[in-house]
C-alpha cells in the first residue's frame, strides 16, 4: 500500500506528524491540525496552550513562526516552562488571543490514568467538566480571539481518566451551556485504516485518516476499537463572538445521554488473516454495498435471489463503480463460489454486457468479525433481505448501513456516486 504523506482537511492537505514521541495514535493527525493553527494565527504575541502537548513535538522552526513563546499550563506534568494550573481555576482578568489543546480537554476532571501519572484522585467526577472546560476556555478569549481543540470522538464512552465524546455530547455546547452555534465549528477526522503492527512499525505506524462528514458514521467507534487508541477526533474551532458566558462549576448536570464503557480489545491480525483483508480492500470501488444472504437455502431459490440482485447491478449504469460483497457463515466457499459464477455467466447469455465495465462481485470467505468493521469504513449500504445471517455482527452492521432494496436499484435511485469521505 502506498501510504500518502497528507491528509485533506476542510479542503487543504496537511502533513501527517511522524514523530517519534507518543505516536502510534491519533497524535498523527492532531499535532498537525495544532501547529498548523498556530502557524496561521494573525497574532502570535499572546498564545495559552492547555495541556503540554505541541511542546514535545516542535523544534527551532517554532522560534522562526513566532508560536513558541506562549503560556502553557498543565495541571500535573512538571516540565520547564510549564505552569502546573487547573484551567478550571484560571482567572478571568487576563485574556488571550489564541488558545490551543490537543486531547486534553477531555481529561479534565476526571480520574487517573492507568499509570497513575496525573487524574484525579477523588471518587467523585463531573462527566461534563470537560464541556465547562470548553466554555471556560471560550471565556477566556479576547474579543474575536480563536481557540482550537482536539477531542477523542466517537461512541460516548465513561473511560474513567478521560470521556470520549459523542456528537451528542459536544451539542450540549449549545443547547445546555449556551455558547453561539456560530462560536464553534465541529469537525471529525476518523481513522480509516493503519499500518499492521510489526518490529519495525510499532512506534511510527503509517495511518490513513479522512475528514468525516457525517457524525452518524462515529457511533459504533469506541476508544482502542477497531484501531488502538482514538479512532476519531472532534476538532473545535471556537471564536469568541459574544462577551462572557455564565458557569456555575458546582451545578450538577441533568443529562440524560448513556455513557458507555469498552466492550472490546483492539483489532490484532495473524499471518492468515492480513492477505484476505488487504485484498479486500483492494478489490472495493467508489460505491460498496453488502449482502449479508443465507446460504443455507435451496439450491434453486438461492440462483433466484442471486439473479434478482445480480441482474440489477450488472444493468447499472453506474456498474463500473460498484463493489457488490456477499458474506459467507459457515458455507462452503467452493459452491457458494460455482453459484455466483454460474447465475453471473447465465445473465451475462441472456443481456449483453460490458466486460469492461464490469462491477467487482466479492465473496468474503470467514474472517474474524472485528475485521469487519475496518471493511465497514468503505462500505455505504447494504441489501435487504428476507433471509439474511442472523449474526451478531453482521445485525450491528445492518445498523451503521444504509439499506438498499432491490427495486431502488432497478430504479436506479439510491445509488449515488457518494462515498463515506
Amino acid at each position: 500500500m502506498q501510504w500518502p504523506d497528507t491528509f485533506c482537511f476542510q479542503g487543504r492537505e496537511i502533513p501527517y506528524c511522524r514523530i517519534h514521541y507518543n505516536n502510534p495514535s491519533e497524535r498523527a493527525v492532531e499535532v498537525s491540525l495544532g501547529f498548523d493553527f498556530l502557524i496561521n494565527l494573525k497574532n502570535k504575541n499572546n498564545i495559552l496552550e492547555i495541556g503540554n502537548v505541541l511542546s514535545h513535538y516542535e523544534n527551532l522552526l517554532s522560534e522562526s513562526l513566532g508560536i513558541k513563546p506562549r503560556t502553557i499550563i498543565d495541571k500535573y506534568e512538571q516540565e520547564q516552562g510549564v505552569k502546573n494550573i487547573d484551567l478550571m481555576t484560571l482567572s478571568l482578568e487576563h485574556k488571550f488571543s489564541s488558545i490551543v489543546s490537543i486531547s486534553t480537554i477531555e481529561h479534565i476532571g476526571q480520574g487517573m490514568n492507568p499509570t497513575l501519572d496525573y487524574g484525579e484522585t477523588n471518587d467523585v467526577r463531573d462527566l461534563e467538566l470537560p464541556l465547562k472546560a470548553i466554555v471556560k476556555i471560550y471565556n477566556l478569549l479576547e474579543p474575536n480571539g480563536q481557540a482550537l481543540l482536539t477531542i477523542p470522538s466517537g461512541k460516548l464512552m465513561d473511560l474513567e481518566w478521560f470521556i470520549q465524546a459523542s456528537p451528542e455530547y459536544l451539542e450540549r455546547l449549545f443547547s445546555h451551556y449556551q455558547i453561539p452555534r456560530d462560536a464553534i465549528e465541529i469537525n471529525f477526522v476518523k481513522k480509516k485504516f493503519m499500518e499492521f503492527f510489526n518490529s519495525s512499525a510499532s512506534h511510527l505506524p503509517h495511518q490513513l485518516w479522512i475528514q468525516e462528514s457525517d457524525p452518524t458514521n462515529l457511533s459504533y467507534l469506541e476508544y482502542n476499537y477497531p484501531w488502538p487508541n482514538a479512532n476519531a477526533i472532534a476538532v473545535l474551532k471556537i471564536s469568541k463572538v459574544t462577551s462572557d458566558i455564565q458557569l456555575d462549576n458546582d451545578a450538577t448536570p441533568n443529562s440524560s445521554l448513556a455513557y458507555h464503557s469498552p466492550q472490546v480489545e483492539p483489532i490484532s491480525f495473524d499471518s492468515q488473516q492480513i492477505p484476505i483483508l488487504i485484498e479486500t480492500i483492494n478489490k472495493l470501488r467508489e460505491i460498496n454495498l453488502a449482502c449479508f444472504l443465507d446460504w443455507h437455502q435451496e439450491e434453486q431459490e438461492l440462483y433466484t435471489i442471486l439473479k434478482d440482485i445480480l441482474q440489477q447491478i450488472l444493468q447499472h449504469p453506474d456498474r463500473e463503480k460498484i463493489a457488490l460483497i456477499f458474506t459467507l457463515s459457515n458455507f462452503d466457499t467452493d459452491t457458494a463460489s460455482s453459484l455466483l459464477s454460474n447465475t453471473i455467466f447465465n445473465i451475462c447469455m441472456e443481456i449483453d454486457i460490458e466486460t469492461s465495465t464490469f462491477p467487482e462481485i466479492i465473496l468474503l470467505e470467514p474472517i474474524n468479525h472485528r475485521h469487519w468493521f475496518v471493511v465497514l469504513n468503505y462500505l455505504q449500504y447494504y441489501i435487504p433481505l428476507e433471509r439474511e445471517n442472523n449474526l451478531e455482527t453482521e445485525q450491528e452492521i445492518k445498523k451503521i448501513l444504509k439499506p438498499c432494496n432491490l427495486l431502488a436499484l432497478k430504479d436506479r435511485d439510491t445509488v449515488q456516486l457518494e462515498t463515506k469521505e
